[in-house]
């Protein structure tokens, strides 16, 4: 009864938990990108280098991305006319990328000295379905109703060079790794208010503002108007940049006994300061709109609407500023609790807090076996955008190399292009002059 009452909680705290973040790898020692979630993690001696690895995340309330993305013409373009299907009242679309260009750490008894750098491109958008049936359908649909059409989001993209130190005593090691940071682009939307009603008598439109949306190298808005508009270009990457930045990853891992030992950590405690090609819209208003009446109009042999085109150009005029943003990172708070439930079997429990999302918590619980002495097999259950999940990890280690395959959900379809809900990562780790993992 004991046992089955500790399942029955924790099976209850993970379909109640709402997980973004991955948590595949945070339960595995033999990985040295765990100490990305804890830099008190991975202290194994010698010389130990990460080759190019990748981790991708994908999850979308609609279709996939080549449903959503045609690339028919050579040029992607967004197919909103794909969104009907499924469309809900309040969607989603989430994307995360990370991409380690390198990752060197060194480690003798009671000492490790790291350095790496990642590329990390982070998307989080919130659009409520009535913009999509308005831009699809015009707004005879929403006669006599006022609608809430604004969206939110947060996008940045940044390098970070990370340089890690950690001291180990016998049961006990502490980790802190400060970070540079060099922002790329970035859009916000701190104030999020935009209702549209339509009169049902006169069909008078009304438009009530208090939207802002701060942008470095995502849009520019021509002559400050929403409805002229052009989209920056995404292929001009850069490993420095003039919008500087740093953060802190602080961790400990204790061992409390043969049987139990506990990660705490602190990730992504940092801001970044936004100085160049700023810039921030703010529509403050309420507009109105009654149409252009139009006299004898079957007399007529042609109808000029110019007056019409400026009235809707007034309704969405935005007001441009260019001043400094500064923009905190999401901090993260981590804690993983593994369990030696025997001869190759490891279980571990894991807490994922994430500032900033409606719902920060996660839980997850993991088990980790070996299958062969080179070959480990690991799966995680938790529960992701309200959906239950299975991941499935894999790792192969060799005396001088570690090879990782990851995936936090398996239940859905594997085709990246065609899933709208996708996990991976995977990379190669060399460990070279007497290397021995402890």
């Amino acid at each position: 009864m004991r046992y089955l009452s500790t399942i029955s909680f924790w099976g209850i705290t993970i379909a109640l938990s709402y997980s973004q973040p991955e948590i595949s790898i945070l339960g595995s020692a033999d990985i040295l990108q765990a100490d990305l979630y804890n830099p008190a993690r991975f202290q194994n001696r010698g010389w130990n280098i990460g080759l190019p690895a990748l981790a991708y995340n994908f999850y979308h309330t609609g279709p996939g991305y080549r449903k959503i993305i045609d690339q028919s013409t050579g040029q992607p373009v967004l197919r909103l006319s794909n969104l009907r299907d499924g469309l809900k009242d309040e969607n989603f679309l989430y994307t995360d990328f990370r991409f380690q260009t390198f990752k060197l750490k060194y480690g003798t008894k009671q000492w490790s000295f790291g350095l790496d750098h990642e590329i990390i491109f982070h998307s989080s958008i919130e659009y409520p379905g009535d913009l999509i049936r308005l831009y699809l359908d015009g707004n005879q649909q929403f006669i006599g109703q006022t609608i809430d059409i604004a969206p939110e989001g947060l996008i940045y993209s940044m390098n970070s060079y990370g340089f890690l130190i950690s001291r180990s005593w016998s049961n006990m090691t502490l980790g802190i790794k400060p970070r540079i940071l060099f922002g790329g682009q970035y859009g916000n939307v701190p104030l999020a208010k935009a209702e549209l009603h339509t009169s049902d008598d006169v069909y008078q439109v009304t438009l009530n503002t208090d939207f802002r949306f701060d942008n470095v190298g995502l849009v520019r808005f021509e002559n400050s108007n929403f409805l002229n508009y052009q989209i920056e270009s995404f292929n001009q990457w850069s490993l420095f940049s003039s919008n500087l930045g740093a953060a802190l990853d602080i961790g400990l891992q204790w061992h409390l006994s043969d049987a139990f030992d506990l990660g705490l950590s602190v990730v992504d405690w940092g801001r970044i300061r936004w100085d160049t090609d700023v810039r921030s819209y703010q529509s403050e208003q309420t507009m109105v709109y009654e149409g252009l009446e139009v006299v004898d109009l079957f007399e007529k042999e042609e109808i000029k609407i110019p007056d019409a085109i400026d009235s809707l150009r007034s309704i969405f005029q935005l007001e441009e500023s260019q001043e400094s943003l500064v923009f905190k990172l999401p901090t993260k708070f981590i804690a993983v609790a593994t369990y030696q439930a025997g001869p190759g079997l490891e279980l571990s429990l894991i807490t994922y807090y994430q500032s900033g999302l409606s719902r920060p918590l996660v839980v997850g619980l993991q088990g980790l076996t070996g299958l062969s002495s080179h070959w480990k097999l690991g799966a995680t259950l938790s529960n992701r955008y309200d959906e239950m999940n299975l991941g499935l990890m894999s790792v192969w280690t060799q005396s001088k190399w570690v090879a990782y395959l990851a995936t936090d959900q398996v239940l859905t379809n594997l085709n990246p292009l065609q899933s709208n809900h996708f996990n991976l990562r995977v990379g190669l780790n060399l460990h070279l002059e007497g290397t021995t993992f402890d």
